[in-house]
């Protein structure tokens, strides 16, 4: 009876998580879908990309679509792929370990790993690397981890990397709350001073 009882627990848990999914019928899309009304307007679709002036009607976002769908189906860029991975991906890594060591060091004894500001400490860092960016350290992290996606080849750890910066980001906003209350104008000064978050100024606006 137990491996019985096993499997409905297992059913059970996995009739939750479906339940939790959106409620989508793919087989009664599958019944809605009319080819006919595709390829009996073909003339009318060519009528539709022939229409406009050369330059004016988005072709380079077309173009940008269809090469990254030709990377993502192929596995990386063509032709380049392999250099990219080589060049960028210990560069990238490289950039990222130093960046955060100068940050690491430049903090001193203000470093502190939680977010919200220690009581403990009233300086406040605006010099060396932080005179460039307000979060160098969480900069390099996502350099160095960026780079180490690619040098290992890992979408996994690429998209991981987009999600970290994600949290970093929500973390440094929470970080600045804190020292906006802490500094008061010293620190709006501060951001006003050094806009870039995690990028130099001159950087981020390239970007």
């Amino acid at each position: 009876m137990e491996p019985d009882q096993k499997k409905t627990d297992v059913d059970g848990t996995s009739n939750d998580f479906m339940s939790t999914l959106p409620n989508l019928d793919l087989e009664g899309l599958a019944k809605q879908i009319n080819i006919e009304n595709l390829t009996g307007n073909i003339d009318k679709i060519k009528e539709n990309v022939l229409d406009g002036e050369f330059g004016t009607r988005g072709e380079a976002y077309v173009a940008a679509q269809g090469f990254l769908v030709l990377c993502i189906v192929l596995g990386g860029v063509p032709f380049i792929g392999d250099a990219l991975k080589i060049l960028f991906g210990p560069v990238l890594l490289l950039i990222g370990c130093v960046v955060i060591l100068k940050g690491l060091t430049d903090m001193g004894g203000s470093l502190n790993v939680w977010p919200m500001p220690s009581s403990k400490n009233n300086d406040l860092i605006i010099s060396g690397i932080f005179g460039q960016i307000r979060h160098p350290i969480y900069s390099g992290l996502v350099c160095s981890m960026a780079g180490f996606s690619i040098l290992t080849d890992s979408a996994t750890r690429l998209i991981l990397t987009i999600v970290l910066l994600y949290v970093l980001d929500v973390k440094s906003d929470v970080e600045e709350k804190g020292l906006h209350e802490k500094f008061g104008t010293a620190y709006s000064d501060y951001v006003s001073a050094v806009p870039g978050k995690f990028f130099p100024d001159e950087l981020a606006s390239k970007i």
